[in-house]
C-alpha cells in the first residue's frame, strides 16, 4: 500500500463516527496538508479543507455508500496547504461490513485538477471554433459517408438559415441521411458528384 502512487486510506465506521485507520504516504502528497493538519487528519475525520460548497454532497455520497455497503465515486475541491489553492480530487470508495458490526471504508484519492483544467480549455476552444464556424457566411456541414447515406456529424447555424428550418425541424427531415432533404429530381446528380469527390 505504501508504494501505490495514488492516495489510499482506510476508515472504520462504528455506527456513529468515521475514524481513520490508515493513510499511505501518497495520500499526504496528494492532499497537500500541513504538518498541523496531518496530525488532525490522523486522529479524526472532519472533512478538513473540503470546499464549503462541496461538503454536504460529499457527506451524502459517503452516507449512501455506508447504508448500501456499496461503491461510490465523487469529485470535489480540497484546499491544498502546499499549493495554497483548491485542487480537484476524485475519491473512489468502497464500503465493506465486518463481523464485529463495524464497516470499513476504503478510499482511493486522485488529483484530477490538471485533467479538469485541460477539459475546460478544450471545451472553451471548441466553443470558440463553433462561434467562428457559425460566423462564416453561408453554411458549413460535415458528413460521414456510408454507402448512399450522408450521415450528419456537424451542421452550422448557417445551414439552418439557408434551409429555412429550425435545427429540430432540419434534424427531423434528414433523419440519418442528409440526402433526404434534397429535392428528388436533384438527388441522383448530387450523389454522383459527391461520390466522385469522395473517390
Amino acid at each position: 500500500f505504501k508504494s501505490l502512487p495514488c492516495g489510499l486510506c482506510v476508515y472504520r465506521f462504528d455506527g456513529f463516527k468515521i475514524k481513520p485507520l490508515f493513510h499511505n504516504p501518497a495520500f499526504y502528497g496528494i492532499m497537500g496538508y500541513s504538518k498541523e493538519h496531518i496530525e488532525s487528519v490522523e486522529q479524526k475525520t472532519d472533512f478538513l479543507g473540503v470546499h464549503p460548497d462541496d461538503v454536504a454532497v460529499l457527506k451524502e455520497k459517503i452516507k449512501e455508500a455506508i447504508r448500501n455497503n456499496g461503491l461510490f465515486q465523487h469529485i470535489y475541491r480540497l484546499w491544498n496547504d502546499v499549493k495554497q489553492e483548491y485542487c480537484f480530487l476524485r475519491l473512489d470508495g468502497a464500503v465493506k461490513p465486518q463481523q464485529d458490526g463495524t464497516k470499513l471504508l476504503y478510499g482511493v484519492y486522485t488529483d484530477v485538477s490538471e485533467r479538469l483544467m485541460l477539459e475546460k480549455k478544450l471545451t472553451r476552444a471548441n466553443e470558440r471554433m463553433q462561434n467562428i464556424i457559425n460566423a462564416v457566411p453561408g453554411g458549413i456541414a460535415r458528413y460521414r459517408v456510408e454507402d448512399n447515406r450522408f450521415i450528419p456529424d456537424f451542421v452550422s447555424d448557417g445551414v439552418m438559415a439557408l434551409s429555412g428550418h429550425t435545427r429540430k425541424e432540419f434534424e427531423t427531415l434528414i433523419g440519418d441521411n442528409a440526402l433526404n432533404i434534397i429535392y428528388q429530381g436533384d438527388r441522383e446528380r448530387v450523389v454522383a458528384a459527391s461520390k466522385a469527390a469522395v473517390e
